[in-house]
């Protein structure tokens, strides 16, 4: 198959590794009174709330309380269903002098590759993006290694086929493609939970990495990963009427150790069992 016109789409050490960002977090995406609909059913509110970048946000929750929708609705890849309401500001505000063009690019919980070889997959960002022929290669060899594929695969990468790596693999494919899109932030839902525990750790020490240059928006079930990774958490909860709403959002060691709204204790001790 041709793919040249297919388009894809512990606290204490994120503590240590925060200290390693490279700017000073601002404000990249303010909400204020937004809400997502499907029809004429409400599924997440969120009446105030600044997301900063760089740094690892994280956003937790009960499922259908909403993440996934919100994070789709941040890329702008959802349903003509999915309606929007209220604001949001995707690139802060002048005060901040944040440009307000911001570029997002998405990371799902299931890899997305194309069957063909690894050269092609990753040649898709920059032929849409029109990056001058002579600079893909030392750029697709600079994004694999930046996610320790360029090593693992070999002097024959570029003829290997994608869909022949393992799981974990085309994951961090999927991340080598997004750092070549060059976007601002980077969203990531669910994208370690089905891999095994050493793919998992590799993912996360990517997203450390990538995480003291860009914002990264990640949404997790695992607690435990919030704490190693996150500078910023958020947790959305149910509303008594049946839609998602955030519940609290902070500093990750304020939110995922000493939460202060009764929705957000309840679900981070049920799933830590203390």
């Amino acid at each position: 198959m041709n793919c040249s016109n297919q388009i894809g789409g512990n606290f204490s050490a994120r503590a240590a590794n925060s200290a390693n960002i490279t700017a000073i977090p601002v404000p990249l995406v303010l909400m204020k009174d937004f809400e997502v609909h499907a029809g004429e059913k409400k599924i997440v509110e969120v009446n105030n709330w600044h997301i900063d970048g760089p740094g690892v946000t994280a956003i937790l929750g009960p499922s259908g309380s909403g993440k996934s929708s919100f994070i789709r609705v941040l890329s702008g890849i959802y349903s003509p269903q999915i309606k929007t309401s209220g604001t949001m500001l995707k690139g802060g505000d002048a005060s901040h002098h944040v440009s307000s063009d911001l570029r997002f690019s998405m990371v799902w919980q299931t890899p997305t590759v194309f069957p063909c070889s690894v050269y092609e997959n990753l040649k898709l960002p920059l032929k849409t993006d029109k990056v001058d022929k002579r600079q893909w290669l030392p750029l697709m060899e600079d994004a694999l290694s930046r996610v320790g594929l360029l090593k693992e695969l070999g002097s024959n990468w570029r003829k290997i086929k994608a869909t022949n790596l393992s799981g974990g693999q085309k994951q961090r494919l999927c991340i080598a493609s997004n750092l070549l899109v060059q976007s601002d932030v980077i969203l990531l839902d669910e994208a370690t939970a089905s891999l095994d525990p050493i793919s998992t750790a590799k993912i996360e020490g990517i997203i450390t990495e990538i995480a003291k240059e860009k914002l990264v928006i990640m949404v997790t079930h695992n607690i435990g990963q919030a704490r190693r990774l996150a500078d910023f958490a958020a947790v959305f909860c149910f509303n008594p009427d049946g839609y998602g709403f955030l519940c609290e959002s902070g500093k990750a060691e304020d939110v995922l150790y000493n939460p202060v709204e009764s929705d957000s204790r309840k679900f981070i001790q049920l799933e830590t069992g203390s």
